[in-house]
């Protein structure tokens, strides 16, 4: 059985000081003087009602059943004994400050005798083999439940109060033969609490069970992520257990050209979108260059380029090509001055030197100007250059003589002193007069045809200066004849010019030659040129 030892007791001792004896009433037990009553609160049950609390402690929200408090009489301590009492209400204050009644009407407790008068008082003094308290343990029925608060609390305990009777003057105390006003009594136990902490949160929960009434702390389970991917964890703002797990909605692509997606090892959320993809770009005739879109990976580069020596002029983007050259692609690159890529050659370029009778060409990709050089050592006779002075015999018919004088520096020639610049007839200055003549005999009419005949041939044929060429030439001598024959033909030598004609006639040109190489290497001044002194001097060596 528990235990029923008292926890707090009060006793309250009332000696009676005389008074009148009422017929109806009687002291009991015989000889008692004052009272002696008390309270006991005995430990609470836990909520099953069995077990009792007695030392431990109770949780904060723990559920507690009083069963066990009683009103007792107390003896007294010495040889006289105390009075016997009944009557009241025994009433028992829970924590929360509500009082209960544990029982009404006490009846006679610590008396040894019955009160003979007992029927008329109301029945009381019913004292013979009185208990000592009330009620008893050995049945303690439903009992009290309580519920403890956090309010409640004091210092870590909560008490529990009990006082008799619950209103002064229903109690009665057997002193004599008249019953005196009952004594009072309170008790208090003081019952420890162990305060559970409170937490409530998305990720943890603590506090008292208020089923097991035992103290928990909760913590979440939820997963745990946190790269630039996924979040996950719990969210101490929601309910337990706020557990949330957040993905990036990034965008995602993976191809040659772009890759997106979300980088766990950036802070959430973790996207990127990579278009640096490093490869060339390149859209021309020549090349083809860039990322592509249908490739699994990243970065997928391509390169596509056309052949070198691919022809690609007049593509957009074409350069210039340099003289000689055509634009073809090289290395993915439309250029115009590659060594592969050259124009025919004798294909026609520009002509720099102004040498009439060279004609430029094109030369494994240079311009060469001397492409189809000057002829050299071409001979006619008069009669060629005299019927191709004029066109008047079609379409086909071509000046070549007036072609060959306006070739010159000068466009005209020196033929012995007398200036021939065209082919107009019954003009002095003609050259088809010159020629279209008949001597008859006239020596000097015979050298001036002669010689004007000699002029166009060395023009044609090496496009020289008609003065000072160069000893390296090869070509001197019709320059010196001519020159010599210029130089004697002046109003002062008429003689000796004619004399030279009658002496050599048709064997003119033949003597000047050999003039000019009697002159030898000395006709070489010391920059190549002709001294035409010694010319002149060679040739009058001849005549003489």
């Amino acid at each position: 059985m528990p235990s029923t030892k008292p926890i707090l007791s009060v006793v309250a001792v009332l000696l009676l000081v005389g008074g009148a004896r009422a017929a109806w009433a009687h002291q009991d037990p015989p000889g008692c003087n004052g009272v002696g009553v008390g309270i006991v609160i005995f430990s609470p049950f836990r909520a099953d009602g069995v077990n009792p609390v007695g030392s431990g402690s109770v949780t904060n929200c723990e559920t507690l059943v009083f069963k066990a408090q009683q009103v007792k009489y107390q003896p007294s301590t010495t040889s006289v004994p105390t009075c016997a009492l009944e009557g009241g209400n025994l009433i028992l204050t829970t924590p929360d400050g509500i009082d209960h009644t544990i029982t009404t009407s006490i009846p006679c407790l610590g008396g040894t005798t019955n009160d003979p008068n007992s029927a008329s008082n109301g029945g009381r003094g019913l004292c013979l083999g009185a208990p000592i308290s009330f009620p008893d343990f050995s049945d303690p029925g439903v009992g009290v439940t309580y519920t403890v608060r956090d309010q409640d609390i004091v210092n870590g305990f909560i008490a529990v109060n009990a006082k008799y009777p619950e209103t002064l003057g229903t109690s009665f105390n057997h002193t004599s033969d008249t019953d005196s006003v009952g004594g009072t009594a309170t008790d208090q136990l003081p019952v420890a609490v162990v305060s559970c902490p409170v937490v409530t949160t998305g990720c943890e929960q603590a506090g008292c069970d208020p089923v097991t009434f035992a103290c928990f702390d909760n913590h979440d389970t939820c997963p745990v992520a946190n790269t630039g991917c996924e979040q996950a964890g719990c969210d101490p703002t929601k309910a337990f257990p706020g557990c949330f797990d957040n993905t990036a909605s990034c965008k995602t692509v993976t191809n040659g050209c772009e890759q997106a997606g979300c980088d766990a090892t950036k802070t959430f959320p973790g996207c990127f979108d990579n278009t640096n993809n490093g490869c060339r770009t390149a859209d021309t005739f020549c090349e083809q260059a860039g990322c592509d879109l249908t490739a699994t990976t990243f970065p997928a580069c391509f390169v596509n380029d056309k052949g070198n020596g691919t022809p690609c002029g007049g593509t957009p983007g074409a350069p210039t090509p340099l003289e000689c050259h055509t634009d073809c692609c090289e290395g993915g690159a439309c250029v115009g001055d590659s060594a592969s890529c050259l124009q025919p050659d004798s294909t026609p370029c520009s002509d720099t030197d102004n040498i009439a009778c060279s004609t430029p060409g094109c030369d494994a990709g240079v311009c060469n100007q001397n492409h189809i050089p000057c002829p050299t050592g071409i001979c006619r006779t008069p009669g060629f250059w005299a019927t191709h002075a004029r066109t008047e015999k079609g379409a086909r018919s071509q000046n070549i003589t007036l072609a060959v004088i306006q070739s010159t520096p000068t466009q005209s020639l020196n033929i012995c002193g007398e200036c021939i610049k065209n082919t107009v007839l019954n003009d002095a200055a003609s050259a088809e007069e010159a020629m279209c003549v008949s001597p008859r005999g006239d020596q000097i009419l015979q050298l001036a045809r002669q010689l004007t005949a000699a002029r166009p041939p060395t023009r044609a044929g090496g496009g020289r200066q008609l003065w000072g060429e160069p000893c390296s030439a090869g070509q001197g001598s019709w320059w010196f004849s001519l020159r010599s024959c210029s130089r004697f033909s002046t109003p002062r030598r008429p003689r000796k010019l004619r004399r030279f004609a009658a002496m050599h006639s048709v064997r003119s040109i033949a003597l000047i030659l050999r003039a000019s190489d009697q002159a030898g290497p000395r006709c070489c001044a010391a920059d190549g040129s002709f001294e035409m002194t010694k010319i002149s001097l060679g040739l009058s060596r001849a005549i003489h």
